[in-house]
Parts: C-alpha cells; structure tokens; sequence
C-alpha cells in the first residue's frame, strides 16, 4: 500500500467490465443480502473497479476466467482436466528431514494422484492427497482417502503425538500443454496461474509457474502502458513470453503425460510415463 497499491480483501470480482471486445475492469459482489436476494441492514452495493488492463489471477476454473474464454470463444486443444487436493499441517514430535512424494495407494487403480509429505520447519509437517476428478467410482471421497493413508507405516510414525493445527482443500488444473488456452491474453485482460493452466502434475509444480507468469505479465504490461497501446497486439508479447520460459517448456515435456494415465490406468500408464520422462515426452 505504501507504494500505491490498493488491496481490496473480502470483495470478491463477481463480473467482467466490457466495452465492445474489451475488457474495462470489474465488478464485485454486492454483500450483506438477506435470503430472499433483497438488501439487508449491512448491505454494501457492487463496486466498479476500472483499470487499463485487468489480469485475471483467479485459480482454477475461475467464473470470470471461463465467461471471458467462453465470450471470446478461445479453444484449447484438449478439454480441462481437474483433481482435489486435501492437506493437513501438523505439530510433530518427530521431525521430517525429507520430501516424500507417492504415487497410487491408497487410490483405486483407475483413479491417478498421488501423496506429499513436506517438512515446514522443525516440529511442523505439511501432507496431502491430490486425486485426480476424472475418477470411475462416485463414491470415492478423498478426505476418507487422506484419513486412510496416514494409517501407513511411511506416514503414521510422524504423527503419532502430534497434533493436527490447520487443514484445507484445493483444486488443481491437471490438463496440462494440450489443455492450455490457445490466447491467454485479450483486448485489456491477461491469465496468470492456475487461470491459465500452468500446472505440471509429474513433479507437482503450480505455484512458481504462476509467479512466473505474474512476473512474464508485469513485464508486458509496464512496455504496453510506456507505450501507450493496451490492445490485444500490443499483449501478444506476454503469450510469446510465457511460450519462450521454463513454464511451456516443462509442460511440454511431460504432454502426455497425465492423458496416458486417463486412458490407461496405473500399470500401463505408469510403464508409459517412465518412458516419457526418459524421452521428454
């Protein structure tokens, strides 16, 4: 804030400002609405927020994200994939001085994801499941899955003592270099993050490929506005930017990668994504 940024918390961006194909800023959600929808004593109003450029940050499936990709009608090559991750953090009397990643159980075979265990700090321990959506049994229910796995002998003699002090859940887009919008950039609106897709799920990388990306699109946005010009043309560079960095490059690599286990379970997929890692795809 003391460098003129201004953070609006608790408002969420209910919808997109446009004129003509441009994208003008936001709108955000009116609050303090009683049940029938009509105004209550603490209602605050929708807020416009003009800007010059917008860039849309909002994570995985965002509704303004999908409204401006579906009204501008950018394809991608292959349709979305999404998974659910569920996470713990817990006070340990024994500390973890590894990282641990795993792959199937306690996961039917014919659903993909796999497990994490990080050490934060000394007596703190991050673990989760992230299981992918596309799943054949509608009963499967991932928190009962997390519950079961710190059952196993690789996880439990870390929690045995400790306490669990925080959980939460996310989703993740998992379609990867075919699933990537074909633009990620518009008249006034840019994607970043998990928006957009960056997301390579062999080595569970997300986070600073959207910090990257937020880098790659500041980078674009500061010579847009030097020069005057914030049409779509003048934002390419932000796409050829992205396409030239490690973020595309590592998506490539690992393209097939998540298809192969949705088409041919655990075994046969695990056996043929060896073999891409060794190839680079």
């Amino acid at each position: 804030e003391e460098l003129g940024v201004n953070i609006f918390t608790g408002f969420p961006a209910a919808s997109l400002l446009v004129e003509g194909g441009r994208v003008r800023g936001v709108r955000t959600a009116p609050s303090g609405l009683k049940r029938d929808g009509q105004p209550g004593g603490a209602y605050t109003p929708p807020t416009d927020v003009v800007a010059r450029l917008t860039v849309l940050a909002e994570g995985t499936r965002g509704s303004l994200t999908q409204a401006w990709l579906k009204w501008q009608q950018v394809p991608s090559d292959n349709p979305a994939i999404f998974a659910l991750g569920v996470k713990e953090l817990w006070e340990t009397k024994r500390p973890l001085d590894r990282v641990v990643h795993t792959l199937g159980w306690p996961l039917p075979t014919d659903a993909f994801g796999g497990s994490f265990m990080y050490p934060l700090e000394p007596n703190l321990v991050a673990l989760g499941l992230v299981v992918g959506l596309d799943y054949h049994d509608a009963a499967l229910d991932v928190h009962v899955l997390l519950q079961r796995m710190k059952t196993h002998p690789l996880f439990r003699p870390y929690l045995e003592g400790g306490e669990m002090v925080e959980w939460g859940a996310k989703t993740i887009p998992e379609g990867g270099y075919h699933a990537l919008p074909r633009r990620r950039h518009g008249e006034g609106v840019l994607l970043v993050g998990d928006a957009a897709g960056y997301v390579e799920v062999a080595s569970l990388k997300g986070i600073h490929y959207a910090m990257q990306s937020g880098m790659l699109a500041a980078r674009a946005i500061f010579a847009a506005l030097k020069r005057g010009d914030t049409s779509a043309p003048a934002l390419s560079a932000y796409d050829q930017a992205v396409d030239d960095s490690f973020i595309v490059k590592d998506l490539y690599e690992r393209r097939n990668m998540r298809l192969i286990f949705q088409k041919h379970g655990f075994y046969r997929g695990g056996a043929e994504a060896a073999l891409m890692t060794l190839t680079g795809g």
